[in-house]
């Protein structure tokens, strides 16, 4: 385990399947992230499957989930994707499952992944793409060191419209 102040970050096991149906199936999160509709367990499975196989580095992605310290519950994960081995970057994206809101884990667990991708595995730079409307997620990223450098401007269908994207960047010291 990786461990954060209140959160640890866990490398995913086989009996996650059920929690990552739970998130992956959540159409209130589908606005933010790049699933914009239903899995099937066995999709989620092989997915899980395919993580326990291989690394970082073959799968250019490391998703951890997210266990508050204090309970030993999953409450959410951690993703870093895109990896890129040679330029030393890569995106992140985090997700709280709803009644764990607001408890300062998704904090704990974007800083600590920040942690290991730069100082275990030597990534250079990590970018967060985030809805510009979604201040949650914005607030957040800023409070870890993330800053903006860019816009997608209507890159994200909403139900009757259209949302800019902020790429913020993380840039290790």
């Amino acid at each position: 385990m990786i461990e954060g102040s209140i959160v640890a970050l866990r490398a995913i096991e086989p009996s996650d399947v059920d929690f990552f149906y739970h998130l992956e199936n959540e159409p209130e999160l589908w606005q933010d992230g790049f699933n914009k509709h239903p899995l099937s367990r066995r999709a989620i499975s092989d997915f899980v499957e395919r993580c326990l196989e291989g690394d970082i580095y073959s799968l250019h992605q490391e998703r951890l989930l997210v266990v508050a310290k204090e309970s030993g519950c999953v409450v959410g994960c951690v993703d870093a994707f895109e990896v890129n081995p040679f330029d030393l970057t890569c995106e992140i994206g985090i997700v709280v499952d709803k009644e764990y809101r607001r408890n300062g884990y998704a904090a704990d667990a974007v800083r600590t992944m920040i942690n290991y991708l730069c100082g275990t595995i030597g990534i250079h730079t990590i970018d967060a793409k985030v809805r510009k409307t979604n201040e949650a997620s914005v607030s957040l990223f800023k409070s870890c060191g993330f800053k903006q450098c860019g816009v997608l401007p209507q890159h994200i269908r909403m139900q009757d419209s259209w949302d800019d994207v902020w790429i913020m960047s993380y840039m290790a010291k």
